[in-house]
C-alpha cells in the first residue's frame, strides 16, 4: 500500500479488519460467536457481548445490523455471518464514498496513522481534549457536525476507542 496516494482507499483496508462478506466466510464461517464478532469488529468482548443480545442498543448501527442474524447453536446465541460483512461493509462505504484527493489526508496518515486516540482527534481539530472526549462518543452530541463525520468511524483498541483517520481528514476537507 502507497501512503503517497491521498485517497481514502490508502487507509481504508488497513483500518477496517475485513473486507467482504468471502473473507469473513471463509475465516468463520457462516455463523459467528459473540468472541469471533469482537476480533472481527475490533472491539473488547465484553462489549459486544453486553451490546449485542439487549435491546435498549439496537440504535448502534453494528447492533442494528448484527442482531436479526442471531441464532440458536445448543445453548449458545450465533449470529450469522452476513450481519457482521453488511456492517463492515456500510462502514468501508461511507468512508469511500468521496474519490476526491484529500488535502488533509497524507498530512494526518504521517503524524498520527491509520487510526487515532481521541487526543490525536483533538489535536487535528483544534480543540480541547476535554471538549472532544466529551462530546465525540456521547449520542446527544450527533448534531454538531464533527461529532456524527467521526464519531461514527471509531473502533475499541484495548480499552480506548480509536478513530478513522480518514474520516478526520474527510472532515477537515469538508470544513471551511
Amino acid at each position: 500500500m502507497s501512503l503517497s496516494v491521498a485517497t481514502p482507499e490508502a487507509v481504508t483496508s488497513s483500518f477496517t479488519p475485513t473486507s467482504s462478506l468471502s473473507g469473513l466466510l471463509e475465516t468463520y464461517g457462516d455463523v459467528m460467536t459473540p468472541e469471533q464478532i469482537a476480533e472481527a469488529l475490533e472491539y473488547s468482548v465484553g462489549y459486544v457481548r453486553k451490546k449485542i443480545g439487549c435491546a435498549k442498543f439496537q440504535h448502534l448501527p453494528w447492533v442494528a445490523a448484527i442482531a436479526p442474524h442471531r441464532r440458536r447453536q445448543g445453548l449458545n446465541c450465533v449470529y450469522g455471518t452476513q450481519g457482521v460483512a453488511s456492517f463492515l461493509d456500510s462502514q468501508r462505504s461511507s468512508l469511500e464514498s468521496i474519490r476526491a484527493p484529500s488535502k488533509h489526508l497524507p498530512k494526518l496518515l504521517q503524524a498520527y496513522g491509520p487510526s487515532m486516540p481521541v487526543a490525536q482527534v483533538a489535536d487535528a481539530l483544534g480543540y480541547s481534549v476535554t471538549y472532544v472526549s466529551k462530546k465525540i462518543g456521547n449520542a446527544d452530541y450527533q448534531h454538531l457536525p464533527w461529532v456524527s463525520a467521526i464519531g461514527s468511524h471509531r473502533r475499541k483498541r484495548g480499552s480506548r476507542w480509536v478513530y478513522s483517520t480518514v474520516a478526520v481528514a474527510l472532515y477537515l476537507d469538508g470544513r471551511k
